[in-house]
């Protein structure tokens, strides 16, 4: 699919959430403006309470394992970790794919910024009845699941921007945009634009680099690497 219109579409979906959101805005604020003093109090109580459930509801998913990037390793882990939580990101890899050093950057530090997501990561030579379940065919690649359904699989980095220097910021957007993750920031500008968000320390910039300028393995996953790793 062509880049442009990949990022017009993530475009016109999250446009569509926030007039959703300014309404409610706006609804709120007219609320507040007809509310004496007996309604402000209740409104205050009614905002704790949501506080309350907000933590308590936060605090349960952390138990699950949300809010750390995690490595499965059995296949039915996978299917425990879609059970117990909505939404799911998780990325099939191979030790050798440089790409995938990029992909887990950027989901490690969006497992710590929004916890309402569990994202776990798969080697994709040990998990070979997931990778033909789901029909994996290009490595790195990430499956989008919510309600325990697969709603978007992203094969390689097309979607991305076809290039490792796609922002941390921009796949928040493409995943808000697939109803698995809550994005709140700005709209990208480009595939690169971090919209001031996410940012990475130097240590893993470098690694990064690093593991990027020493790529050694084909993006394309052949059925022979799993008969490889079979025979290993």
């Amino acid at each position: 699919m062509n880049a442009e219109i990949v990022a017009t579409a993530i475009g016109e979906k999250l446009l569509e959430t926030l007039e959703k959101e300014e309404q409610h805005i706006d609804s709120t604020l007219r609320q507040l403006e007809n509310a004496g003093d007996e309604g402000l109090e209740k409104i205050r109580e009614k905002r704790l309470q949501r506080m309350k459930e907000q933590a308590s509801k936060m605090q349960a998913l952390r138990a699950q394992g949300h809010g750390e990037y995690t490595t499965l390793v059995e296949t039915n882990e996978f299917f425990n970790v879609i059970k117990k939580s909505d939404n799911v990101v998780t990325h099939f890899f191979t030790p050798a794919n440089a790409f995938c050093v990029t992909v887990d950057g950027h989901l490690q530090r969006l497992a710590a910024a929004h916890v309402e997501t569990r994202f776990v990561r798969m080697n994709a030579e040990k998990s070979q009845f997931l990778v033909e379940k789901l029909g994996i065919w290009m490595i790195p690649c990430i499956a989008l699941i919510k309600d325990q359904k697969v709603v978007k699989m992203l094969q390689g980095l097309d979607e991305l921007g076809g290039t490792v220097a796609f922002s941390t910021a921009f796949l928040a957007y493409f995943l808000s945009s697939q109803n698995v993750l809550k994005y709140e920031g700005s709209i990208p500008e480009s595939f690169t634009d971090d919209c001031g968000l996410y940012k990475s320390t130097s240590t893993e910039t470098v690694k990064h680099k690093e593991q990027s300028s020493s790529m050694i393995r084909q993006t394309v996953f052949y059925d022979s690497d799993l008969e490889n790793e079979n025979e290993n």
